[in-house]
């Protein structure tokens, strides 16, 4: 807006110059101050109404799933640019919350890591970062996500969802008689929904089968 302001008023000054005689200098200053208080006022009524249609777009309830993930990556754009600006607790609250909400794994991954920085560990915070280790490295195990499993473990919450991504990475991986042994804690567990434990037998058998062909080794 600035650079835009600066050429107009270039131009202008040019323009005043063929215009008006060299000793009506007064003529050329307040006609450029008018043209440039002018310009300046389009370009900031401009600005202020694409900032109100920008503000009226986050406000209102999405209409479509494509429209949904835009409004998540303005608000994501917006509170890291706040954060950078004045960094506070609350943006990076509200940031990893908008993270989670959108599935995007690599924003939750930061938004932990700077959460825990200030020694601060959302209730969800082991179980997404798990989520978003699992697939940021392509849903096979890794040491970020061992990681991340022991602070799920230190939260004591939602610790079956995060075996239940460990076993599945273990298995994704190719190590299917440790992925089993976890799915048969899993199915062990009293408080374990009957779906759920339906869904860790049928794995358990998977897993049976593929040592099987293996000759019982674990590859």
């Amino acid at each position: 807006m600035i650079i835009a302001l600066m050429f107009c008023a270039v131009i202008t000054a040019l323009f005043l110059k063929s215009i008006y005689p060299a000793d009506q200098w007064r003529y050329r200053i307040l006609t450029l101050l008018l043209l440039t208080f002018f310009f300046f006022g389009y370009f900031w009524l401009y600005h202020a109404g694409q900032w109100m249609q920008y503000r009226q777009f986050l406000m209102l309830s999405p209409q479509s799933s494509e429209e949904a993930l835009l409004k998540d990556e303005l608000v994501k754009r917006h509170l890291k640019k706040l954060q950078k600006q004045a960094p506070s607790s609350e943006n990076l609250m509200h940031l990893f919350e908008v993270c989670v909400q959108s599935n995007d794994a690599a924003c939750v991954k930061s938004s932990v890591v700077d959460l825990i920085d200030q020694g601060i560990i959302p209730d969800e915070a082991g179980l997404n970062l798990v989520r978003a280790e699992y697939h940021l490295h392509h849903e096979k195990i890794s040491e970020p996500m061992i990681l991340a499993l022991k602070i799920c473990e230190k939260q004591k919450t939602n610790w079956l969802e995060c075996q239940g991504f460990h076993a599945r990475a273990l298995y994704n991986s190719g190590l299917f008689k440790e992925a089993k042994t976890i799915w048969q804690t899993l199915l062990k567990r009293q408080d374990a929904l009957s779906e759920k434990k339906q869904i860790w037998a049928k794995a358990i058998k998977q897993c049976e089968q593929m040592l099987a062909k293996a000759g019982g080794k674990s590859s």
